[in-house]
């Protein structure tokens, strides 16, 4: 692991907390809550320029004097607000807006190269083993090129017996930019499984029916 890799984790995990002790604190003093959420939305729009968490990281010695700056512009009391949990929540909010883009940018990429080159389906993301059950849960989206249906296919514990459950089930994204249109086009619900071989066999059939929907539409 790399001395910047560290840093970036560490400053994720710095973030995570100030943003996990600050909602506690805003849902206990509702006369806070509204300044609280203007003033962590403020500072993350501030961030506007920052484009990776590196940008972020370099940004982070400033961060007092640009929430004192939002504060006095939006006429929020500074003092009585919780500043470091704030200043950490709004670099953890654009940092989930960065990584959005990011994820955003390479579906679209994704989504071109597949239809340049003809593909008929194409994986938008994918994450995690399947053999690894929960200790690395898998996830994937597969969008048909074509339709922008999508079989999203994921490993999640079954509540009530702490079991690998496989999920199945098939949304409708844009099929140019693989953006979520419709989370029930009524083609197949959240199915759950209980057995991989089961789970692998159903999504093949989804895609199937999916291939064959669109080849029957077209004629």
């Amino acid at each position: 692991m790399t001395e910047a890799t560290t840093s970036i984790e560490a400053a994720h995990l710095s973030w995570a907390e100030c943003e996990r002790h600050l909602y506690p604190i805003a849902a206990s003093d509702p006369s806070r809550y509204q300044q609280i959420i203007v003033a962590v939305r403020a500072l993350a729009d501030e961030m506007h320029t920052a484009e990776s968490v590196e940008q972020l990281i370099a940004m982070w010695p400033q961060a007092t004097a640009m929430f004192s700056s939002v504060a006095a512009a939006r006429g929020l009391l500074a003092q009585a607000l919780p500043r470091e949990q704030i200043v950490g929540a709004a670099f953890a909010l654009r940092e989930r807006e960065i990584s959005e883009q990011i994820q955003r940018h390479a579906r679209r990429g994704r989504i071109e190269a597949a239809r340049e080159s003809g593909a008929a389906w194409v994986v938008l993301d994918e994450s995690g083993k399947l053999e690894s059950g929960l200790i690395d849960p898998y996830r994937c989206t597969e969008m048909h090129v074509a339709s922008g249906l999508a079989v999203i296919s994921q490993v999640q514990p079954d509540p009530e017996r702490g079991a690998v459950m496989f999920i199945v089930l098939v949304v409708k994204l844009a099929p140019l930019t693989g953006e979520l249109l419709d989370s029930s086009p009524g083609i197949e619900d959240w199915t759950e499984h209980a057995r991989l071989e089961d789970f692998m066999a159903h999504r093949q059939v989804l895609r199937d029916r999916i291939t064959s929907r669109q080849i029957g539409s077209a004629g």
